[in-house]
């Protein structure tokens, strides 16, 4: 059984987790037809709510080695979504500072690796949380549960199916050594 601290400190990382997947899903909702500006507000508040999500994760010192790798091989993102998360909630007297463009610029990986650290902080809730009535309550809690197949799949079975994270596809540093 999991000791209360962590019970605790697992579902409060869960509500970040959760509030950054209705940021995402908010942003995934826009199409053609939507104005840049909405869209690049609802990228914006996603990846800043993302980065609170890696905030979390560093004070929870749990260790995972997808998760791990993500962060390690992609410190300078790290520093870059820390950056670009102060530029939205912080006044900036410049539209579209470099505090934003440098995150997303052009041969950024900066999307890529934010959409595999969200798919693997969901996968790591899925196997952290315990299948018992205390694990029910932590959900609850939470107040919501990854329902995506992949993610699902991963964490139950990624040992069979191997990587199965798209986002990998498309991060030079992890694709390339892996």
């Amino acid at each position: 059984m999991l000791p209360m601290k962590d019970i605790i400190a697992i579902v409060s990382f869960g509500q970040y987790l959760h509030w950054a997947q209705m940021q995402y899903d908010h942003y995934q909702s826009f199409t053609e037809s939507s104005s840049d500006a909405d869209f690049v507000g609802a990228l914006a508040h996603w990846l800043a709510s993302l980065y609170v999500v890696v905030e979390g994760w560093q004070e929870l010192e749990k260790c995972d080695p997808a998760i791990s790798n993500l962060i390690s091989k992609y410190d300078d993102y790290y520093q870059l979504i820390r950056r670009f998360r102060n530029a939205v909630y912080h006044f900036q007297p410049k539209p579209m500072s470099e505090k934003i463009t440098d995150f997303l610029g052009t041969k950024s990986e900066g999307h890529a690796w934010s959409y595999a650290l969200l798919f693997e902080f969901k996968r790591f809730l899925v196997l952290t949380v315990p299948d018992d009535a205390i694990g029910e309550e932590m959900k609850l809690a939470i107040g919501w549960w990854p329902k995506d197949f992949l993610v699902l799949v991963k964490a139950v079975r990624g040992d069979i199916y191997g990587e199965i994270n798209p986002a990998m596809n498309f991060l030079s540093r992890i694709s390339q050594n892996a």
